[in-house]
């Protein structure tokens, strides 16, 4: 697994923290997965 730094606009972090705390799932599977289904897209 690689590392990286992403730099996010505030809104979007403020919506993805909202989404996390009701679905209770890391931050860093969350992007992984909208990543993944993103490249198949």
């Amino acid at each position: 697994m690689k590392n990286i730094s992403l730099k996010m606009d505030d809104q979007i972090f403020g919506e993805t923290e909202e989404i996390l705390a009701r679905i209770k799932k890391s931050r860093n599977r969350y992007i992984n997965e909208a990543i993944d289904y993103y490249n198949k897209v």
